[in-house]
């Protein structure tokens, strides 16, 4: 008697195991049902800004401003330079910043190889997709609180 006992509740594990794990193969992992809200955006702050910072900063800063261009941060490229504003947003045929990248009327960076034309065309589809600053809020300072005497 004990041994049939065995039997079946061998029989039972093992088929109650292979129930399941027919049940964990059958059914799909889940998807996420949400993209991402910028899903297709690029991103001044995490693709833009880095070639900026690499390619353009060492003649493009506050404090070597050539062409009075300054690139350490969007409102300073906004603002533009000597010949205007360094982009215009949603019309990258018509920001000097890709013009520049181009070589019209000179290539940039000046005196190093010109940017990859993968980086060239983030940096023309940033503009037409309205140049739009993502840049993260610096986090304020809490008061301090009061004590409580």
């Amino acid at each position: 008697m004990y041994r049939k006992s065995r039997i079946l509740l061998a029989s039972f594990v093992g088929a109650s195991t292979i129930g399941l794990g027919c049940l964990c193969i059958a059914a799909p992992p889940k998807k996420k049902t949400h993209p991402a809200p910028d899903a297709g955006r690029v991103s001044y702050y995490h693709q833009i800004r880095p070639i900026l910072i690499a390619k353009c900063l060492p003649c493009h800063s506050a404090a070597n401003h050539a062409g009075l261009l300054d690139v350490t941060s969007y409102a300073a490229l906004l603002k533009g330079g000597a010949h205007g504003p360094a982009f215009v947003k949603g019309k990258p045929a018509k920001s000097l910043l890709v013009g520049y990248l181009h070589g019209k009327p000179m290539l940039m960076p000046k005196g190093g190889p010109p940017l990859p034309k993968e980086q060239i065309a983030l940096i023309e589809k940033w503009i037409a997709q309205g140049a739009v600053d993502d840049t993260p809020k610096p986090h304020s300072k809490a008061s301090p609180k009061e004590s409580h005497r």
